[in-house]
């Protein structure tokens, strides 16, 4: 944990003498800028070698443990980054510029007046060639960071596209939502709505077949009442017939009442069982 944190300090140190040291390269002279650009550039390969085993190192520890030094990496990653794109732009700058004084520096070497006039011409022609070539050269460099600067467009763009379509997908997605639960809704009061009906018709059921019970049994009673008429009639005009003939003609009759009572309570019986069955079969 300690070796972390020292790279971390050392880290940041570096960082900070080398935007130090690129802003005082405006300042110097093209032989000291030069010198100054060597160190430079040797400083940058130290301290990206740094950064590589700092981040080798942050790797290294748990994950928890690392969590705490992300950020940390993060920051030094992308400091580093903006300090060698200005020192690359640095160098850029320097070099263009030297090439564009070069002709003119060996031109002051000399006193014009020394010079024949084809001479004058020559080293003016030469000044020229060596201005339009360090044009061509700034030209090419303002051509590579319009290209970098496309290349971070399209990206953005290609950025933008992914975001759309994610939004997109999110608002689908919402939308299914919403569908599915207006269907849920739906399907439950379609169940809430079918049980009333099964419970109406239920009901409705149980009230016919009460109705039906009752006319049966009332039908069945008028029977039974009749066949008591019909009994007493006989009695009364088989007064003078044999002890013998009355009992078999009353046991007769009484034969003729019970079979009507079974059949009547029979027949409820059985009303009640078919009620039953299919009362059962429509709750299952």
């Amino acid at each position: 944990m300690a070796d972390i944190e020292d790279l971390r300090a050392g880290l940041v140190s570096q960082l900070e003498k080398l935007e130090k040291e690129i802003g005082r390269l405006d300042s110097k002279d093209p032989v000291s800028r030069n010198k100054s650009i060597k160190k430079l550039n040797d400083f940058v390969k130290e301290v990206e070698s740094d950064l590589k085993q700092y981040e080798t190192e942050v790797l290294s520890v748990s994950v928890k443990q690392a969590q705490k030094y992300q950020e940390s990496l993060k920051q030094l990653n992308a400091k580093y980054e903006n300090l060698k794109k200005s020192f690359e732009q640095k160098k850029i700058a320097g070099t263009d510029r030297e090439r564009l004084f070069r002709g003119i520096k060996k031109m002051d070497d000399r006193d014009p007046s020394e010079m024949q006039t084809e001479e004058v011409i020559q080293r003016l022609k030469e000044t020229q060639e060596n201005d339009i070539e360090a044009l061509l050269g700034i030209q090419g460099h303002v051509e590579r960071f319009n290209e970098m600067a496309d290349n971070i467009n399209a990206q953005l763009d290609d950025q933008i596209r992914k975001l759309d379509q994610v939004n997109a997908i999110a608002k689908d997605t919402e939308s299914e939502l919403k569908r599915t639960q207006r269907f849920i809704r739906q399907f439950l009061r379609n169940i809430y709505t079918d049980k009333i009906l099964i419970c109406l018709i239920v009901l409705i059921f149980i009230a016919i077949v009460t109705l039906l019970i009752l006319n049966i049994t009332g039908i069945t009673k008028k029977l039974s009442n009749n066949v008591d008429v019909v009994t007493k009639s006989n009695n009364n005009s088989s007064n003078s017939s044999s002890s013998g003939t009355n009992s078999g003609g009353s046991s007769n009759t009484n034969t003729g009442k019970r079979f009507l009572n079974y059949g009547n309570s029979n027949n409820q019986v059985q009303v009640i069982k078919m009620l039953g069955e299919f009362i059962m079969s429509i709750l299952i």
